[in-house]
């Protein structure tokens, strides 16, 4: 008399064990109820397989989609959205129990390789950052590849959303002895031609920008016209403006800022002492 007993167990289709090697045992009796069998099976269960993405926003990120309203409305400084997304097979998923344990969790977020907590983080320096997330789940842990943000600096608005003088990103005196950076304007007072220039923005590719230069001319000149000007690191000229009349001027630019353009640089040709000017105010914005 013999028996022979076979058991097929196939690991993609079972219902609800997670990952990891099994052991199957079975017993059974002879019918003369004298003799016991025992047979020994194993299989394993593969590990769970699942893509992580981390997000993170910008103002660069929202005008790259085209939606620069919403880039106008962003703080310049600010990543928005950090964090990330799981994705797993629902198949998968149903083959566990419902439990905590098998869920999408022990989330990590890190932004330039810290870890950080998800939301919106402020302050942030003009330049290339990266975010990554993180995801375990039955164990197997996935990271994302890594997410390029840029901060920009724009939208930029000196005094009203920063000041001409704000640490880190301060305008800075670029000729004249009677050139002054003050919190909420820019003096260039003629000893010999005055200029500042700009903190320089980060500019990943080409971007269309709306530049507002508004100042004033503090008394008539008697003597020749002077002329003032805004120009970017490259020469192009976003304003030139001669006068010999006192009064306040405000001027709008329609351009194009990219790598090689990233900095302002305003000017004053006038060397006569008493006919200065104050530079009151420079915003560029997503165009």
């Amino acid at each position: 008399f013999s028996t022979q007993t076979s058991i097929a167990v196939n690991s993609t289709t079972y219902p609800y064990l997670p990952q990891g090697k099994y052991t199957i045992k079975s017993t059974y009796t002879m019918s003369d109820e004298t003799t016991s069998r025992e047979t020994t099976g194993t299989f394993t269960v593969p590990k769970p397989t699942f893509t992580v993405n981390a997000t993170g926003m910008t103002s660069y990120s929202y005008y790259s989609k085209n939606n620069i309203t919403q880039a106008n409305d962003c703080q310049a400084e600010t990543i928005y959205g950090i964090g990330g997304t799981a994705t797993i097979s629902p198949t998968l998923l149903e083959k566990y129990p419902y439990s905590a344990s098998y869920t999408l969790d022990g989330t990590t977020y890190k932004l330039d390789g810290i870890k950080t907590t998800d939301g919106k983080k402020a302050g942030q320096k003009w330049g290339k950052h990266t975010i990554t997330a993180t995801y375990t789940f039955d164990g197997v842990t996935v990271t994302s590849a890594p997410l390029t943000c840029h901060v920009t600096g724009l939208p930029y608005s000196a005094p009203s959303k920063t000041k001409f003088n704000a640490e880190g990103k301060s305008w800075t005196k670029v000729s004249g002895g009677g050139t002054s950076i003050n919190s909420d304007s820019i003096d260039l007072t003629p000893t010999s031609a005055p200029s500042a220039k700009s903190p320089a923005f980060h500019m990943p590719g080409t971007v269309k920008v709306k530049v507002t230069n508004a100042y004033t001319k503090n008394v008539t000149s008697t003597l020749s016209a002077y002329t003032y000007k805004m120009t970017l690191n490259d020469g192009t000229e976003v304003v030139s403006h001669s006068s010999k009349t006192k009064g306040p001027y405000s001027f709008t630019w329609f351009g194009e800022m990219n790598p090689s353009r990233t900095v302002f640089t305003c000017s004053y040709n006038y060397t006569v002492r008493g006919n200065d000017v104050t530079v009151n105010s420079v915003i560029v914005e997503y165009k």
